[in-house]
């Protein structure tokens, strides 16, 4: 895994070999699965990052994903 940016992560968070975590805040619990890239992003308590995936500027909640960028 490769965390940059200043990301912040959860106690109890996991973060998969081959992901990337930049500038992004995972709380506790959540879990970014292998060969995700999230940049900016907020992954809320217990929520999981697909693996292979490549967010920027998002909310990931256990409900789903959220675009932080208004209109978008």
């Amino acid at each position: 895994a490769k965390i940059t940016g200043g990301s912040s992560i959860g106690r109890g968070a996991h973060i998969s070999q081959g992901a990337h975590v930049d500038a992004s805040i995972i709380c506790a619990g959540a879990r970014v699965s292998p060969d995700a890239q999230i940049k900016n992003c907020f992954v809320a308590e217990g929520a999981i990052v697909l693996s292979g995936v490549d967010l920027i500027d998002s909310y990931i909640g256990i409900e789903g994903i959220t675009s932080l960028i208004a209109g978008k």
